[in-house]
């Protein structure tokens, strides 16, 4: 692995090596902190100190922290010499000159990611250097990304919305050495999304190439999927991991992944059999509300689109009443439902929703715990999606023909609640309208 890690030192010189090691100025460990660059005697060079906390069980040093030089561990810390200070590394510092995107423009196993970071734009960030800018990427090899879907591979390359994302989800604001990660505990840091990593060491067998004997060695192991197979990557601007799968975030899955994972299949069959896919794809912004396929097999306007996908699916192609049934159900913009408040949200289809919550709690009479849109019932709720939210409906949501409305209240009698659902509905264009008071008993 340390092989793969050595730049190309053709043309240097003993003394130029010798120089990259050596920093201008007597540093006490203890005086250097997380992030300083310290500027080399070899002309243009810095070494990037960075300081991790111990593990629990390491309790040989006088130190309470690990420090790396350029993420090499060092071993020996503060010698006092006649001309200095000298702390000791574990290997040799070999010049950086190159910042993270030109290491990875530079390889031909990330050609995937290479791709994908210059049409997301992100290959601008990984090339920004200074005092303030340090970076970790723990970047997926092109056989990381043929284990992919391909069509979102495809997505990916091309750019897509969800791309960011899950490149985002490769990315720290720090420099995380390997060091970083303490053998025998979990170890948790977060990336550009805000979402946690976990990292943990796990045994692998070696091939039969690699050692006759079988024996185990310890691999970096990200969120138990991703193997880090090459560690250290030193560049000006932070350090380069490559890792052999990509990993998954819900924040960078597209709408169609999420229904899938969901299963809420009928919905999603719709949008494929229109032509929708991409374009809802596409979508950000947005808050999805999905009706279970039992919502459809339920109402009269579900069991409608379930014949067409059955008998006539050809006809959805382009289908415009079809595309205004799904639009109704897209909402903008992204409302978690920690976020909802009592009012209409304004729908794809141009039409809006109401959303109403309310209170099941007799204690905590302040707290709404129940929402509705259109009298439906959110039932599964906040699945992110690239750069949206899903949540899941026990409705089906019709494009309204005529104006009503929905008022529920709830009320607790003799330590029993009873929910009163009062509907008064009306088409626009007559003067009469007709109530109806229904009772309907709950548990609690």
């Amino acid at each position: 692995m340390r092989a793969k890690r050595q730049a190309d030192i053709s043309g240097m010189t003993a003394r130029d090596l010798i120089l990259a090691h050596a920093v201008n100025g007597s540093y006490h460990i203890e005086d250097v902190s997380n992030e300083q660059l310290l500027k080399t005697e070899l002309e243009g060079t810095n070494i990037r100190v960075n300081i991790f906390p111990r593990g629990p069980s390491d309790k040989g040093s006088d130190h309470p922290y690990r420090y790396t030089a350029n993420c090499a561990p060092l071993l020996k810390l503060n010698h006092v010499a006649e001309k200095g200070i000298v702390h000791v590394v574990d290997r040799v510092l070999l010049p950086v000159r190159r910042n993270i995107m030109q290491i990875i423009r530079a390889r031909d196993d990330m050609t995937v990611l290479r791709t994908i970071l210059e049409k997301t734009g992100l290959s601008k960030m990984l090339e920004e250097v200074g005092n303030d800018k340090h970076f970790t990427v723990f970047a997926p090899n092109d056989d990381a990304f043929l284990k992919l879907d391909k069509d979102i591979r495809r997505k990916l390359k091309a750019g897509s919305g969800c791309a960011t994302n899950i490149l985002k989800n490769h990315i720290l604001d720090i420099t995380f050495c390997s060091l970083a990660a303490v053998n025998g505990v979990k170890t948790t840091t977060y990336n550009m999304l805000n979402e946690k990593l976990e990292f943990e060491y796990a045994s692998m067998a070696k091939t039969e190439v690699e050692d006759m004997s079988s024996k185990k060695e310890q691999r970096l192991k990200i969120n138990g999927v991703a193997t880090i197979g090459e560690t250290d990557l030193m560049g000006t601007n932070g350090v380069v991991h490559v890792i052999d799968s990509v990993l998954s975030t819900d924040s960078g899955m597209p709408i169609s992944n999420t229904l899938a994972n969901r299963n809420l299949t009928i919905f999603k069959q719709l949008i494929d059999d229109a032509g929708l896919e991409d374009e809802f794809d596409s979508l950000s912004n947005k808050t999805f509300f999905i009706p279970s396929d039992k919502a459809f097999e339920q109402s009269e306007a579900g069991q409608y689109w379930i014949k067409q996908l059955k008998e006539h699916p050809e006809s959805l192609r382009d289908n415009a009443r079809l595309r205004e049934f799904l639009q109704y159900h897209v909402a903008e913009p992204l409302i978690k439902t920690c976020d909802l408040q009592e009012n209409m949200v304004k729908t794809g289809a141009g039409q809006e929703l109401r959303v109403n919550l309310y209170n099941t709690n007799p204690v905590f009479t302040n707290i709404m715990n129940r929402a509705t849109v259109n009298c439906a019932r959110l039932m599964h709720f906040d699945d992110e999606t690239c750069g949206s939210v899903v949540h899941e409906v026990d409705k089906v949501l019709e494009v309204p023909k005529s104006v009503s409305r929905c008022i529920i209240a709830l009320f607790q009698i003799s330590k029993s609640k009873i929910e009163i659902l009062f509907n008064i509905s009306g088409s626009s264009g007559s003067s009469q309208s007709q109530s109806r008071l229904q009772y309907v008993p709950t548990t609690g």
